[in-house]
């Protein structure tokens, strides 16, 4: 259950693999600029593919996908080169690509940005569709801070929906304020495996890495990595309308198992008005708050977890707790192999037993993510250490470290996350030497500066809470 080895196998078998080095078979057609795209993709039907040949696509206006395929011969929509060799614009767009009443289609191996509201929406009465290793970021054109946003959106009564081995990701600031990496109301027998989703962060306290909600039935999100979210990880359930799919709850049934939640600002999983449900063998670490149950839930299992907080019950509801481990503090990387690495395997000789937590290290690589591309991004890395832009440059090294490369460079980058969390705490412990002499205002001084150089690790959300500390605490005489 908890190996990423059967995950790369069912890929492989349903056709998944980079096509790169094979020869096109007949059913095949090459396109090479934005016109012969919209051509191609309206005329999709049972075993053609289309492949996007090495560029940029800037959209004159949002693809509709109403034709697809069928089980036997899926409709394939896909980038013929290397990972990031496929850039697809949408312009300002709603979405780059809608997929309304097509099925058994697959959009692989292509970057998507520049959507207003989405990179990717599934409406009714699609089904049967798989999204996989594509990379989407800054979908977020849209002028209406108050729009839904999120890369993936799949509305009520998309059926059969597959997302794996994505990275989606927010890299300009947005300020809006209804804000997912993935997100769906009324999905039926969706699963969400593998993907990275990082930096979904909107206004103060928004921004949510996967969300399933409104009636959605049976979900399956699995061995998914999700960073640094402006609110929660991963909301199991949420506060949307279950009558859009004809239910009572926000979810009912599914699992959330075998995830690595990291440095959200509050909780790593939230489960609001689900029924039936279970949170298995997950890693939450460096979150802001504790993982929480709401509002109406009920027939909940929690098993097996590492928990950075206790789990909270809310609203009188309940849940079967068993074998959950809470760390030491929700900052504490002694029981991990590499936390600042994101190297979430326990630590030989730990109190953390083999069936408990999250097995998942990387993802696999992104179609076939090359050298090259990893020494790109180690190189980048260093060359914002160079600059003293910490944050950025551990950024790129966790695209390595999590994204894939050869096990050099993943060691390498695995190296110099460890280094910029020791520079991190150092500079944490400086600041705290000078609270502890009384110098506030100079405290104060150094705590915001890490908390702006080193956003999303664990000395920064310690700088924000000795910042409230001070905030609270009445002034000293003598202290300034």
């Amino acid at each position: 259950m908890r190996s990423l080895l059967a995950g790369i196998a069912l890929l492989a078998l349903a056709g998944g693999l980079p096509r790169e080095g094979r020869a096109a078979p007949a059913g095949d057609v090459t396109v090479t600029d934005v016109r012969g795209l919209v051509s191609a993709a309206g005329s999709l039907g049972p075993g053609k593919t289309v492949l996007l040949a090495p560029g940029t696509y800037v959209l004159p206006h949002r693809i509709v996908l109403s034709q697809g395929g069928s089980a036997e011969a899926p409709a394939v929509l896909a980038a013929a080169g290397s990972p990031g060799s496929v850039v697809v614009d949408a312009s300002g767009a709603e979405e780059a690509f809608l997929v309304m009443g097509a099925c058994f289609v697959r959009i692989e191996g292509l970057t998507i940005t520049g959507g207003a509201c989405h990179a990717i929406k599934v409406d009714p009465p699609s089904t049967d569709v798989v999204l996989s290793n594509n990379r989407l970021y800054d979908n977020t054109r849209t002028k209406n801070l108050d729009d839904q946003v999120s890369a993936i959106k799949g509305d009520p009564h998309a059926v059969r929906v597959t997302v794996e081995g994505n990275t989606v990701e927010q890299l300009t600031a947005y300020a809006g304020t209804n804000f997912q990496g993935i997100d769906c109301n009324g999905g039926t027998d969706w699963i969400v495996r593998g993907n990275t989703v990082r930096d979904i962060r909107g206004a103060a306290l928004s921004g949510s890495g996967i969300q399933f909600k409104s009636g959605s039935l049976r979900t399956v999100i699995e061995n998914n990595l999700v960073v640094r979210c402006g609110l929660n990880g991963i909301v199991y359930g949420g506060f949307g309308n279950p009558a859009w799919n004809n239910q009572t709850f926000e979810h009912v049934g599914g699992i959330v198992r075998n995830n690595v939640v990291v440095g959200c600002a509050d909780a790593g999983i939230t489960v609001i008005k689900t029924t039936d449900g279970k949170v298995v063998n997950n890693t939450l670490f460096n979150n802001g708050r504790n993982p929480d149950v709401r509002i109406e839930a009920r027939n909940l299992e929690f098993r097996n977890n590492i928990l950075d907080w206790p789990i909270e019950l809310r609203d009188r509801t309940s849940a079967v707790k068993a074998n959950n481990l809470v760390l030491p503090k929700p900052s504490d990387g002694s029981w991990f192999v590499n936390a600042a690495g994101m190297d979430f395997r326990p630590r030989a000789g730990g109190p953390v037993a083999p069936e408990v937590g999250a097995s998942l290290v990387r993802k696999p690589a992104r179609r076939g993510a090359s050298a090259g591309a990893a020494k790109a991004e180690l190189k980048l890395g260093h060359d914002c250490i160079g600059r003293g832009e910490w944050a950025k440059a551990y950024r790129h090294f966790e695209s390595v470290a999590t994204e894939g490369g050869d096990e050099e460079a993943i060691s390498q980058a695995r190296d110099s996350m460890r280094k910029i969390d020791a520079e991190s705490a150092s500079r944490l412990k400086d600041a705290q030497a000078l609270e502890a002499i009384g110098e506030e205002a100079d405290a104060r001084a150094a705590y915001l500066e890490i908390l702006k150089e080193f956003v999303g690790l664990p000395a920064a959300q310690e700088a924000r809470e000795r910042i409230d500390a001070l905030k609270k605490s009445p002034a000293t005489p003598g202290r300034k």
